[in-house]
């Protein structure tokens, strides 16, 4: 794992915070939660997300990703004369490490950041790779660049008095990773999620491979293969907004979808999507009816991840292994159109209407 992620804990981040240079960008319920932890550097806290929610840890999603906030960011730093020397610490979910990394990439032209993820899902995905991002309306991610932290401190005790819903939130991306790369993880995550007793060791493994998966595979984004941490994101983020769902959430259902999508059009066996819909059903329930991607198949011709008339995606060729495929966009939209039913007749039928 890269030496600029590190597991610390959480009375130790006081120490870290004695840098004069240092602005915190805090999420409130963790400021609420932790005061102990900021005792002493009140004036360089910058508080953002919704105060009245009562999560022990909450993660503030899409709702501090707008010009909004970070308008209101932007013009603490100036009142506070931030300056090139300043380094900019975004404490909280994935929705404020996005935003952090974003403001701190173009303010002054780029001033240093770091990240302290509060949330599983910001620890092993957000805060991880560098890609930062506020959108534009209910286009997601529609302003981003990639921004490699200095530093990532993981401080796996904010997880302690995580709601269920939360944890499994952050486990939605680390079931992606395993499918894609890792059946050992994959059933790491069952052991661990199944079993009745905590177990913290087991969890900071499971952290560390699924980080370690993702900082490789950005390693070589070169190939681009960075395409490959896009499985069900192209769905998933117009659920996302459309819904209003938990990031989680909406990746494990996009999951799903992309993988009907790649049956339909004769990219994997139906026992390949079986066994991936058995893998994320186990932990997401979920109603196909209640999701209409026609009504957010919009946001997904405004996806970033479109290149003309054709999107890269990853599809499971085994429970482990992925390979990237490029799709005709018109393709796509028409599966998404359709009602999906993985019957052999509806299947062939639709097979057929593609030639």
């Amino acid at each position: 794992m890269n030496s600029n992620i590190k597991y610390i804990n959480i009375n130790d981040l006081r120490s870290i915070f004695r840098d004069d240079n240092i602005i915190m960008v805090v999420d409130h319920n963790v400021y609420n939660n932790y005061k102990y932890i900021f005792l002493g550097y009140e004036d360089r806290v910058i508080l953002v997300g919704d105060e009245s929610a009562n999560d022990i840890i909450s993660d503030c999603r899409e709702v501090v990703k707008d010009f909004r906030t970070f308008d209101y960011v932007c013009n603490e730093l100036t009142n506070r004369k931030a300056t090139k020397n300043t380094h900019l610490y975004g404490i909280g979910g994935g929705g404020l490490t996005d935003l952090v990394g974003f403001l701190g990439s173009v303010y002054l032209r780029g001033v240093k950041v770091s990240f302290v993820p509060t949330t599983l899902l910001a620890m092993v995905d957000a805060s991880i790779g560098g890609k930062n991002a506020i959108n534009i309306g209910t286009i997601k991610n529609a302003l981003g660049t990639i921004y490699p932290p200095e530093n990532v401190y993981i401080t796996t005790q904010f997880l302690d008095n995580s709601p269920q819903d939360l944890l499994f939130n952050g486990f939605a991306e680390i079931l992606k990773i395993g499918l894609l790369f890792d059946i050992n993880l994959l059933n790491d995550c069952f052991l661990f999620l199944d079993s009745k007793d905590e177990n913290k060791d087991k969890l900071n493994e499971i952290i560390t491979k699924s980080i370690t998966h993702k900082i490789k595979i950005i390693s070589e984004d070169s190939l681009n293969n960075r395409a490959f941490l896009n499985f069900g994101h192209t769905i998933g983020h117009s659920l996302e907004l459309e819904y209003n769902l938990s990031h989680g959430n909406a990746i494990a259902i996009g999951m799903i979808y992309e993988s009907q999508i790649a049956v339909l059009l004769n990219l994997i066996d139906i026992c390949i999507f079986n066994e991936i819909s058995r893998t994320i059903t186990r932990y997401f329930n979920y109603n196909i009816e209640d999701y209409d991607l026609v009504k957010s198949a919009d946001k997904i011709l405004l996806d970033k991840k479109i290149t003309g008339n054709k999107i890269i995606t990853p599809v499971i060729t085994e429970i482990g292994r992925a390979k990237l495929v490029e799709i005709k966009l018109n393709d796509f939209i028409n599966c998404i159109s359709m009602k999906f039913n993985l019957s052999t007749k509806n299947n062939m039928a639709y097979q057929s209407s593609l030639s």
